[in-house]
């Protein structure tokens, strides 16, 4: 009974995510990443391995349906192994599996078939299954979190960040007669080698390479430019004969908190090898000899990412875009009345990043150098740290695994204040 609380609280949380966004909702992202799986082309704007999945579950039902239920299974699974290990199995487990899942900003991602919504349950699954074969002493478990690690690489390119640890964690229970150096070798090993894993899987499925790192580049070389009043883009835009790309346009499309409006502009985009070499270097050249600038532009760029003194710019999305893919959703007076309420909730702390990263930090105190908390704490602010260079915009989704990291954590330390509910074999 105790293992059926577990894992049948955190399910009843899911099948509500089901019942209020059933069949899921899509973005312009998402639209872009079905027409991919159906056509079977991929592009590596988007990580490819979400489009490849996405395909044979979309021959099965046509959709976002089978999409949206391997992102609540893998949350699902992950929240109930972690909850588990951390709480003990039992009602306590479930209810905060429950709990996680009720909260407003990771309710209303869970309903929408992005990317970054599988990445982080994924990383939330291993960690589950770390802390299982690290409170059991068993070194299964941890060799299965090897799968979910992985998918997570695949998925983002800043999700490394976050694996990091949690495969350095896994070095110490693959190997637990190693000594502490050989076990952090064979951590990092263990990284290299999915990351390497991850990259060859992308492009081997890649059909044709669109660079999506551009996007980077362009939004802050407009950023410096304009900073410094001198064009600094790379020749084959500002030089070109037709439609150059002058310090007045970028002005016009310039916007601190999202690259979109520069990278979606007309002629800015390559797919051009050696033009993205070109922005490449002259980013590079152009960072360093304008490095306050630049921080300014980024910190701009985290104040909207965090909601520091800023509104949150996306922090739910409600609907599908309008397509000819064929997908639509039918009215919902639940779903009407879910978004009516998150929307009086979005300028909220619930939905201000900065308030889960302190949470993280309060929390990692409070767990007393326990080594699966530092582990998982540690990835979730790297990956926070990592978005703050590396995001096109200031989207609350890129800091869903921060969130989860920060509840984690949270439970890992609640277990350190009530030492008696935290035993497996209870």
């Amino acid at each position: 009974m105790k293992h059926l609380a577990t894992w049948l609280l955190p399910l009843a949380g899911v099948a509500l995510v089901f019942a209020v966004f059933w069949p899921g909702q899509m973005s312009p992202d998402s639209v872009w990443q079905l027409a991919m799986a159906r056509e079977g082309v991929y592009l590596d704007w988007h990580p490819p391995i979400f489009s490849a999945l996405w395909r044979p579950l979309d021959r099965l039902h046509p959709g976002p349906a089978g999409m949206l239920l391997v992102e609540g299974a893998t949350l699902w699974a992950g929240l109930a192994i972690f909850t588990s290990a951390a709480l003990g199995p039992g009602l306590l487990a479930g209810a905060a599996g429950l709990f996680v899942i009720l909260l407003p900003p990771i309710f209303s991602e869970l309903g929408v078939i992005w990317k970054d919504v599988l990445c982080a349950a994924s990383l939330l699954l291993a960690a589950g299954l770390l802390l299982r074969a690290d409170r059991g002493r068993t070194r299964a478990p941890a060799l299965v979190a090897v799968a979910p690690l992985w998918l997570a690489m695949a998925l983002r390119y800043n999700a490394p960040f976050g694996a990091l640890p949690l495969c350095l964690w896994a070095g110490a229970l693959i190997w637990p007669k190693a000594s502490k150096w050989r076990a952090a070798a064979a951590g990092l090993a263990l990284c290299a080698a999915l990351a390497g894993l991850a990259v060859s899987t992308s492009n081997l499925l890649t059909r044709h390479r669109m660079y999506p790192v551009q996007q980077v580049f362009l939004h802050d070389l407009a950023a410096i430019s304009l900073a410094s009043d001198e064009n600094l883009l790379p020749p084959y835009l500002r030089d070109r004969r037709r439609l150059p790309v002058t310090l007045e346009q970028l002005r016009a499309l310039y916007r601190p908190d999202l690259a979109d409006p520069i990278t979606f502009a007309p002629g800015m985009r390559t797919a051009d090898r050696d033009q993205v070499g070109e922005l490449r270097r002259a980013w590079l050249r152009a960072v360093p000899r304008n490095l306050l600038p630049y921080l300014r532009h980024r910190l701009n760029m985290a104040r909207g990412l965090f909601g520091v003194g800023v509104d949150p710019k996306l922090p739910f999305w409600i609907g599908v875009t309008p397509n000819d893919l064929g997908v639509a959703l039918e009215p919902s007076a639940l779903r009407d009345r879910v978004g009516h309420e998150l929307e009086g909730l979005r300028t909220t702390p619930l939905f201000r990043v900065w308030c889960w990263l302190l949470l993280l930090a309060a929390a990692l105190v409070a767990a007393r150098r326990d080594r699966a908390a530092i582990a998982i704490g540690s990835g979730g602010l790297l990956v926070a740290a990592s978005s703050i260079f590396l995001v096109p915009a200031g989207d609350l989704r890129y800091s869903l695994w921060p969130m989860l990291a920060a509840l984690a954590v949270a439970m890992l330390a609640l277990r350190r204040i009530w030492p008696t509910s935290s035993s497996i074999g209870r």
